[in-house]
């Protein structure tokens, strides 16, 4: 709901979260979303050398400097009545800052070597997994640039904060996998009423136990790394690739799972709430107070209500 309500105004907007949520996605959603017809250009801030990063972010002309045999166009014009997606903007030198402070406030850039100024067309949506108000007062990053960047600001949230998405996010991963290469769906695909993905119970537990600080960077990644396992057994499997838990992490819990993720295990488990709370090493009163959050009734997936599938 956010994204829909940036993406509706053309102001430069800031992306907060940390490394691996999707900052990028983000930013393609709000471009898409946005209805500009100009390309969507991404720049590797962190990546750039402060005596480059002008030519890089404005152009150059022929003969601008040493080596400059010939103009280049710069990501400010490459992004015309598009999206300048600059990444990881805490990482910027001061000078830079300096520079990409003056050309929102102008609305103009001027290619390095040239007079002549070109205006701004662009949308500049910045990202950073920095504390970038703490690097403001820390005076590491100009206060000026920051509340010009601010002013429209999107919190990507951390993995383990939505982790009732993770096993959605884990099919997804599959079926991307699966497109590319076809041999991996027989593998794992399932037959079940519904459609849905056969992935073992245990790996979905596993799933929702793990706090992913990579988050979803590491999520695919491991989605990667489990079809390959798979593949090479020739059958769906999470092996010695189960996702741990991480005992260092305070915030390491199982959120409430997703009315599809309860209704998943409860399958698995034939709508036994015994076996199916061991499995998601939770009580059978918390499973209770799940089910009832969620809507869930164990009895649908119950083939008999005969003695022990309560």
């Amino acid at each position: 709901a956010r994204v829909e309500t940036v993406a509706r105004l053309r102001e430069s907007a800031l992306l907060l979260g940390e490394t691996g949520t999707g900052k990028e996605l983000v930013a393609r959603a709000l471009h898409a979303r946005s209805g500009a017809e100009g390309a969507f250009v991404a720049l590797n801030m962190g990546a750039l050398d402060e005596g480059t990063a002008a030519s890089e972010l404005f152009g150059h002309v022929r003969g601008a400097f040493t080596g400059a045999h010939q103009g280049r166009v710069g990501a400010f014009e490459a992004a015309r009545d598009g999206t300048l997606f600059l990444d990881e903007i805490g990482d910027v030198a001061p000078e830079v800052q300096k520079k990409l402070l003056r050309v929102l406030e102008d609305r103009r850039f001027s290619p390095v070597g040239s007079h002549q100024t070109q205006p701004l067309t662009c949308r500049v949506v910045a990202a950073t997994h920095s504390a970038l108000r703490a690097e403001v007062d820390a005076g590491q990053f100009r206060r000026d640039l920051f509340e010009r960047l601010q002013a429209l600001t999107v919190a990507v949230p951390p993995l383990r904060a939505r982790r009732e998405d993770v096993p959605r996010l884990f099919v997804h991963f599959l079926d991307d996998l699966s497109a590319r290469h076809p041999e991996l769906g027989p593998l794992w695909r399932g037959v079940d009423v519904e459609g849905a993905a056969k992935v073992p119970f245990d790996l979905v537990a596993s799933l929702l136990r793990h706090a992913w600080p990579g988050n979803v960077r590491e999520l695919r990644n491991f989605a990667t790394a489990t079809a390959a396992a798979s593949l090479a057994n020739r059958r769906f499997t999470a092996g010695e690739l189960a996702a741990p838990r991480d005992p260092t992490r305070s915030d390491d819990r199982v959120v409430i799972p997703s009315q599809e993720a309860l209704e998943a295990a409860l399958a698995a488990a034939q709508g036994n709430v015994r076996v199916t709370a061991e499995r998601l090493g939770c009580s059978r009163n918390q499973l209770y107070r799940w089910m009832e959050a969620r809507g869930v009734d164990p009895a649908r997936h119950r083939p008999t209500e005969g003695p022990g599938r309560r």
